[in-house]
């Protein structure tokens, strides 16, 4: 559990960044002991340099601050460097806001070192001081130091608060690691922390992303049963943890609750909700919540219509308006989208959207179904290419018609196109092939179904010979395994 982390060594050879900070901090020591040797000057004197000097230093903290929440990491630079230029003694607030601002621009190494330089220079490192680096490690998606420096508060006689858990809870969630968020949670219960709305909202993320949907049900209960109110990121994380359960009621009915409680909900909870359902089937639920979202002013967005896409493909809705709603919006169709189109496309309308596709162009208006007509228009270039999906999706289009040629020059295509990105030698029943070359499990995945459509499609066909010839390709081109 956390507690039995360790930190590891700092590195010898230190960031720019950190050696400025040192000579800042240095500087102070010398100033502290000239003054200290200097003869006295009078009392209103020196307190006239000692508010100077104060002013100084809190100006730099929120100047640190500043470029910190505009993730800003050479601003960090130059202001520390602005410091050391002028003399500018540094003090721990200022450490304390140059870690934060460092977390904030996802430098969580430095931010470390940055700490571990405090001692050295004669600077005591306080709780805020751990809550900034702990909260750095977790933006950094480092769960083991930021377990490690939760430990360290400890060793050091500090005792956590609600922001040092509320940062390790949200190191777990990052993380995806559920059992460490428990047991988090449990020592705050232990030193009688009282959890705030981030902390609940990060242990229930946690129990999201390790499908412990229960367990996420329950943390909201908790929230409630200690009389904080849920906001919507909490709500989110706990429809998240429903749907990726396939528990698509149990998302809906929290999109019901927060709505009856008073949230209001965000793009990310109508997309969840989209998303719960078109994993369950739901097609018809997942259209219908696109359709409140409209209603309610929230402008769907590109997520909004992955998810709408897929619930068509998996409830059978047509695409086409989809594809004219989302160009409405705003919302410039991306590979993703595209491939959703093409796994539903009768072939000639795939063709289409493909060839639009290698245009690099906006699609307008595009296909559906294999009973809809279709009609793609290309009118000015996005960057979209078609992927080893897109031509995967293009050789089922093509097999559905036992168009065995069109398929053939798909699979062509693709290679030529070199858009699989994967080495040839690849096991698709191991992670590595024979000769210690390895690619993506997914991409060599989407590059079999590539090579199974065409193989239907020249059986729709009665075409032996080319199914003999594309078994021998996998074999002999790509060492696929053919049981």
């Amino acid at each position: 559990m956390y507690d039995s982390g360790q930190l590891q060594a700092s590195p010898t050879t230190h960031h720019p960044l950190i050696m400025l900070g040192a000579r800042a901090v240095g500087q102070s020591r010398k100033a502290s002991s000239s003054s200290a040797s200097a003869p006295s000057s009078p009392p209103q004197q020196r307190k006239l340099r000692f508010n100077a000097l104060q002013r100084e230093q809190m100006d730099l903290a929120q100047q640190l601050k500043a470029v910190g929440q505009a993730g800003d990491f050479s601003g960090i630079v130059e202001a520390l460097a602005a410091a050391e230029a002028r003399g500018l003694p540094l003090n721990v607030p200022i450490v304390n806001s140059a870690i934060s601002a460092l977390g904030k621009c996802s430098r969580w190494q430095e931010a470390l070192e940055l700490l571990r330089s405090m001692e050295g220079r004669g600077l005591d490192p306080n709780l805020i001081s751990y809550n900034s680096a702990i909260s750095a490690c977790a933006k950094g998606g480092q769960l083991a130091q930021a377990l490690a420096l939760l430990a360290e508060v400890r060793a050091r006689g500090l005792t956590p608060d609600a922001i040092t858990y509320g940062s390790a809870l949200d190191a777990c969630a990052r993380g995806g690691d559920w059992r460490e968020a428990v047991a988090v949670a449990d020592a705050m219960r232990t030193d009688g922390v009282r959890p705030n709305v981030f902390c609940y909202s990060s242990l229930i993320s946690a129990h999201a992303r390790g499908r412990q949907w229960r367990r996420a049900l329950d943390a909201l209960r908790d929230m409630r049963a200690a009389g904080l109110e849920p906001n919507a990121v909490c709500y989110n994380a706990a429809m998240e943890a429903c749907g990726t359960a396939g528990q698509w009621r149990g998302a809906l009915a929290l999109l019901h609750e927060m709505q009856a409680a008073g949230v209001r909900p965000t793009n990310v909870t109508y997309n969840t909700a989209m998303s719960a359902c078109a994993r369950a089937g739901r097609g018809g639920d997942a259209l219908a919540l696109l359709r409140q979202m409209r209603d309610t002013g929230i402008v769907p967005d590109a997520v909004t219509y992955t998810a709408a896409l897929a619930a068509a493909r998996r409830g059978g809705a047509g695409l086409a308006a989809l594809l004219r709603d989302m160009l409405s919006d705003g919302v410039a169709p991306n590979l993703t989208h595209c491939n959703c189109a093409l796994s539903q496309c009768a072939w000639p309308h795939a063709e289409a959207l493909l060839a639009a596709m290698q245009v690099i162009a906006t699609v307008t208006t595009a296909a559906a179904t294999l009973n809809v007509a279709v009609v793609s228009d290309v009118v000015q270039e996005t960057g979209i290419h078609p992927d080893s999906a897109s031509y995967a999706a293009m050789a089922r289009a093509y097999a559905k018609d036992a168009q065995w040629k069109q398929a053939l020059k798909a699979l062509r295509d693709m290679r030529v196109a070199a858009v699989a990105a994967a080495p040839d030698n690849f096991n698709l029943k191991k992670s590595t092939s024979s000769s210690g070359s390895s690619a993506p499990r997914g991409e060599a995945d989407r590059r079999l179904r590539a090579y199974v459509a065409v193989l239907y499609a020249c059986a729709g066909a009665g075409c032996w010979r080319q199914a003999i010839a594309v078994l021998d390709e996998m074999q002999a081109s790509h060492h696929f395994e053919v049981a």
